[in-house]
């Protein structure tokens, strides 16, 4: 493990939790001379390197800045990768910067030089990676596809294919579903998953970490076998009090990624009923959420320390709590737990809402936005808390307003899009409108379960998801389904 000299608490709490403190020194990103490429795609390919760190997101720079290198490391002998790094460069200079979090794209009736070049790299990316597949010997060698599936899903995304995206990450699935049937007698140290021990921690890490960004921007499905390459599970100790901000940041960091990797383990009891789900994991549930409450008396105790108003919203000292009020929210309704759970975390929705309006306020302040601008970050940010909103707050004010501001603008996080999932949000709360009770959804009719798959043929997204009317089915529920054309608002 990579550790610094300072020998800070919160280097010491990430070092012993497995992960690199963040005080190590990032070294600029560099590869050897990669042959194959002509001078045009040795220029985006440069371009990628200067901006890679930068493009891909502030937070976890040590683990973003190894998947860099490895991508780099990858195009030497792998020219699938060394392709899709340079469409991913070309593609960034189509982006301006508006602001540290978010990059802008301007569309227009015709696409920039940039733009066709970036398409053209990515055709010759896929045909290798097609001319890879075919020409595999065995099973031994699946890992080799990782890191080019995965960098394909990262440039889809960044394009706005979030459909073609998530074939790429549905590869990589299938791919560490069959290396884990392979090696799953493989001695594993630190209690890594087999895909960490294959492709390394620091990739596998980001892999899960988009994977369920995907997980929950598009709902679970209910024939994938997420736990099969989710690590296993790590409990968080959360001190009563934290020393100072950077003690407070690296228990939250470690809380959210132990949390989410067990979520990850949870899934295959999602359909299943209640009472069939072992003991063992309903207190590993509680015990999540008994950390996630420890960590916010120690936080709201937290003194000494001065907002700074000129930052971005959410890279304010007083924003540490947005991740962990989303994980409380999305860890509170799992392993079936009814949604009536929902019911009491009013003031946690309206903070929510208050963020989010805070950093659509310094956006437009502080950004140049046009008619027909989109803005994109590969980090989750305001969508999901917006989504979370508008699909589980029992308040109809609270959930309209979430709504009207997914919709307000064009907004892309990761594979998260606030345009289709303001009209997902819509017809769910449509569905629940419907039997509503003094303004609030009864415990009868709130729908859960959704999910979003993608047809690529019709550029329909077909949301199913499952509605509580005890007197419709002998199991309680009935399932709902809607078709949301991808090319139109």
């Amino acid at each position: 493990m990579i550790t610094c000299k300072e020998k800070k608490l919160s280097c010491l709490r990430r070092t012993k939790a497995g992960m690199a403190c963040e005080c190590y020194p990032l070294n600029a990103l560099s590869v050897a001379p990669v042959s194959g490429l002509d001078k045009q795609e040795e220029l985006y390919f440069q371009n990628f390197i200067n901006n890679a760190t930068l493009f891909f997101g502030s937070r976890s720079k040590y683990k973003i800045q190894t998947f860099m290198r490895t991508m780099l490391q990858e195009s030497i002998t792998n020219s699938c990768v060394r392709h899709t790094i340079v469409a991913t460069g070309a593609m960034m200079q189509s982006f301006n910067m508006s602001c540290k979090w978010a990059y802008m794209l301007k569309f227009t009736s015709i696409r920039d030089e940039h733009y066709k070049f970036a398409l053209e790299q990515y055709q010759k990316a896929i045909f290798k990676l097609q001319t890879l597949i075919g020409g595999r010997q065995g099973s031994d060698d699946t890992a080799e596809f990782l890191v080019p599936a995965f960098a394909l899903a990262l440039f889809d995304i960044f394009a706005g294919n979030n459909e073609f995206a998530i074939q790429h990450i549905y590869f990589c699935r299938h791919i560490l579903v069959a290396c884990h049937s392979s090696f799953a007698s493989t001695p594993c140290s630190n209690g890594q998953s087999v895909f960490g021990a294959l492709v390394g921690p620091s990739v596998a890490s980001i892999f899960v970490n988009n994977d369920i960004q995907v997980i929950f921007a598009l709902g679970i499905e209910e024939k994938c076998s997420y736990s099969a390459y989710a690590p296993t599970y790590s409990s968080t100790t959360v001190p009563e009090k934290f020393l100072d901000l950077d003690d407070a940041k690296s228990c939250r960091d470690i809380l959210l990624e132990n949390a989410y990797n067990t979520y990850l383990s949870t899934l295959q009891f999602h359909f299943i009923a209640r009472e069939k789900i072992p003991e063992k994991w309903v207190g590993v549930r509680e015990a999540i959420l008994q950390s996630i409450n420890l960590w916010f008396t120690a936080f709201n105790s937290l003194q000494g320390y001065q907002d700074d108003i000129t930052a971005h919203p959410l890279a304010r000292p007083n924003s540490m709590s947005f991740e962990v009020t989303i994980l409380l929210l999305r860890l509170s309704s799992m392993l079936q737990t009814p949604e009536t759970c929902y019911d009491g975390f009013e003031q946690h929705f309206r903070n929510l809402l208050t963020l989010c309006n805070d950093v659509v306020e310094y956006e437009c302040a502080n950004s140049i936005y046009e008619v027909g601008t989109k803005s994109f970050n590969f980090e989750e940010g305001i969508i999901p808390a917006l989504y979370l909103c508008a699909t589980k707050c029992r308040m109809s004010e609270l959930r309209n307003e979430a709504v009207k501001m997914l919709l307000a603008e064009q907004r892309r996080e990761g594979p998260w899009d606030s345009k289709l999932h303001g009209r997902v949000a819509r017809w769910l709360i449509s569905l629940e409108s419907e039997i509503e009770h003094e303004g609030q959804a009864t415990s009868d009719g709130r729908v859960w379960g959704e999910c979003i798959q993608f047809n690529l043929e019709s550029r329909e997204a077909t949301v199913t998801c499952r509605q509580n009317i005890p007197t419709a089915h002998s199991r309680g529920w009935s399932e709902k389904t809607c078709f949301i054309d991808l090319d139109s608002d």
